[in-house]
């Protein structure tokens, strides 16, 4: 598994322009994101939760954080705000 968690790195990577490590996270910066995009989700202001999304994307998370980064991208592709909500109330 270890192997294969190492190509799927390497490749969405590669993928996204990404050539080195990302730096890890911190649990303030990250519950500060949640928190961030919990409270513009209300406005729907879809250029305040893409940039909230894309800042989380630039550090490196631990699995059930970037699990569920892909889950709030999936929501947000789909302009799911409920689901969005139902995500991110889940992290508190």
């Amino acid at each position: 598994y270890q192997e294969l968690e190492e190509q799927l790195k390497a490749h969405l990577g590669n993928r996204f322009g990404r050539t080195g490590k990302l730096p890890p996270i911190s649990e303030e910066t990250l519950q500060d994101t949640y928190h961030a995009l919990l409270a513009v989700l209300d406005e729907k202001n879809d250029e305040s939760v893409d940039t909230l999304i894309a800042t989380l994307g630039e550090y490196e998370l631990k699995s059930e954080d970037a699990v569920r980064l892909e889950r709030i991208k999936i929501a947000r592709r789909k302009s799911d705000w409920s689901t969005l909500k139902r995500i991110l109330e889940e992290v508190k």
